[in-house]
């Protein structure tokens, strides 16, 4: 197997070795799959995923040079689970403006929906366009989805959030977006050219990293590196 730096190699991160598995606790590895990559990128980018009939990638894995391991792992986690209820501010301290208007209602539901329609391209090239579902409004009951640097402004989108608080649907304040990254309230409110709009502290948050993770990988590398 390829080597790392160190004596650390291939092997080792199935067995929970490397930084990640030691710092989340993953279980051992479970139905072991090993391969290498193509030589040729352009191959690789062309016809992945596009062969097989089950792909030999699952939930973890390992890749150095062309070699890659590829393993069913289970993470530990004896912390508090929190939900996206857990981090919404009362609804009385929401502005106007996160409320969702009945004019565009219908443009989220589409967005948010299946669909499977033809679509023209300006070419004149027409092609069938599908899309599963996404939930509508966002399980606040549940863990949150990815934050992504588009979440801010009121435009429908189908990867914005949406909750469903006291009857009323809403998109996410940048203080609840703050708090699913582990980030201090209103962290964001202010900058060298003083208060920042609440577009742009949900792009500074769907850029960001969630705080914790990063504290708790941290210190495993200083503790290695010690």
């Amino acid at each position: 197997m390829a080597e790392l730096t160190g004596s650390l190699c291939l092997d080792d991160f199935a067995e929970g070795k490397g930084v990640l598995g030691t710092t989340f606790m993953s279980t051992a590895a479970q139905e072991l799959k090993t391969g290498a990559l193509d030589d040729d990128l352009v191959k690789v980018s062309e016809h992945f995923g596009r062969t097989d009939k089950q792909t030999v990638f699952q939930t973890a894995g390992a890749l150095v040079g062309k070699d890659f391991l590829s393993w069913k792992a289970d993470a530990e986690f004896a912390g508090q689970g929190l939900t996206l209820r857990d981090i919404l501010l009362p609804l009385n301290k929401i502005p106007d403006s996160f409320i969702l208007d009945k004019e565009t209602l219908a443009k989220w539901q589409y967005l948010k929906g299946a669909k499977s329609e033809e679509r023209t391209h300006s070419s004149g090239y027409r092609w069938r366009y599908s899309e599963g579902s996404m939930s509508f409004p966002d399980p606040v009951d549940r863990p949150s989805r990815t934050i992504l640097t588009g979440e801010g402004g009121s435009t429908p989108s189908r990867f914005k959030h949406v909750v469903d608080q006291d009857g009323h649907l809403r998109r996410l304040h940048p203080i609840e977006l703050e708090r699913l990254n582990g980030f201090p309230d209103d962290w964001t409110r202010e900058g060298t050219q003083g208060v920042i709009q609440d577009g742009k502290r949900a792009f500074f948050m769907g850029n960001a990293l969630v705080v914790g993770l990063i504290r708790m990988v941290g210190a495993t590398l200083a503790e290695r590196l010690d």
